[in-house]
């Protein structure tokens, strides 16, 4: 009997032995950012208290030809202690095979240019736009990618009914935390030297369709030139119904972004970024508008940013503004 014990654990061993994969690395940074940031209010506004905070991110992935000759790519990422992107995927030549959670993605890109962070509802405080809304970001998903067409990619993701990360133990999580949803899109340069192009179009049910919680929808489309040292882009998403991760029915809105950077040289980096938002509600009389300034210096596995932002009219409201002011220094391994 223990003769047999110990000849299963040595074949069990071997198994896995042969399945281990052929090449693993492991990556990450950490960032450390100063500032403040004011939540958007009507009326004339103080300084928002300044702030030190830190980041971290660690980055493990690997890879492994199958018997079939397919390669089979593993990647999960940390951000502070908590697990975030999670993907494998399934490559046979051009053709890729995905299932996991926002490690790939076909409208949650941003073609415009930046020094440090886009415009966004991260820094500043009240602000109405999201990059994400309307799309499948944070669900789990299965779907294909199809690299080589038109010197880019075709992604295409599906996210069934209360799909989320981090589930366990094979607990398929019927929970509906979400409704279903689905992402398709293209990304490439569209055989040109120095052009970047963002096209996509997301779909994302809620948990319970109501008055208050209903189906959104988003239709991206961007596009950057790199002329040497400057880069020039825009992007247009068209947001209709409600965001299903905000439990509530927001207005549709059009959010056009454009930016341009400029290398000095080799270390040093100058952008500016301009957003606006257009509200269909006849309540909402003012566009959103949104300003960046950013400085960056690479020391070379260093870089330092520093960057103004601001946010008038949030949400609609005239005369509701924001400032923030960020200095962030970054080392990745």
């Amino acid at each position: 009997m223990k003769k047999l014990l110990l000849t299963t654990g040595l074949v069990s061993g071997l198994l896995m032995s042969a399945s281990a994969m052929a090449e693993v690395k492991v990556g990450g940074s950490i960032e450390m950012n100063y500032g403040s940031s004011e939540t958007a209010t009507t009326g004339a506004k103080d300084s928002g208290p300044g702030t030190l905070s830190f980041e971290t991110e660690l980055d493990i992935s690997s890879s492994k030809e199958l018997d079939n000759g397919m390669t089979m790519g593993l990647h999960m990422e940390m951000m502070d202690s908590t697990v975030g992107d999670i993907g494998m995927r399934f490559s046979s030549g051009n053709t890729t095979f995905y299932m996991g959670t926002d490690d790939m993605s076909a409208a949650d890109g941003y073609a415009v240019p930046v020094v440090g962070d886009q415009v966004n509802d991260t820094l500043l405080n009240g602000q109405s736009f999201s990059g994400s809304a309307g799309t499948i970001h944070g669900n789990s998903a299965f779907g294909l990618q199809i690299a080589d067409v038109a010197g880019g990619k075709l992604t295409a993701l599906y996210a069934p009914t209360g799909s989320n990360e981090n589930g366990n133990d094979g607990n398929s999580g019927q929970a509906a935390s979400s409704g279903s949803g689905y992402e398709v899109g293209y990304n490439g340069n569209g055989g040109i030297d120095g052009l970047t192009v963002q096209l996509a179009y997301a779909q994302n049910q809620s948990a319970d369709s109501t008055a208050t919680a209903g189906d959104a929808t988003v239709t991206q489309i961007g596009a950057a030139y790199n002329f040497g040292s400057i880069a020039v882009g825009a992007q247009y998403n068209d947001q209709e119904g409600a965001d299903p991760r905000s439990g509530s029915n927001d207005d549709d809105k059009e959010h056009t972004g454009m930016g341009v950077t400029f290398a000095v040289n080799d270390q040093i980096s100058l952008g500016v970024e301009m957003t606006k938002v257009e509200f269909a509600d006849t309540d909402l009389t003012s566009d959103e508008e949104g300003r960046s300034i950013g400085v960056g210096y690479n020391l070379g596995g260093v870089s330092v940013t520093a960057q103004m932002l601001e946010v008038e009219n949030s949400g609609g409201t005239s005369n509701k503004d924001a400032e923030a002011f960020l200095i962030r220094i970054k080392q990745s391994f």
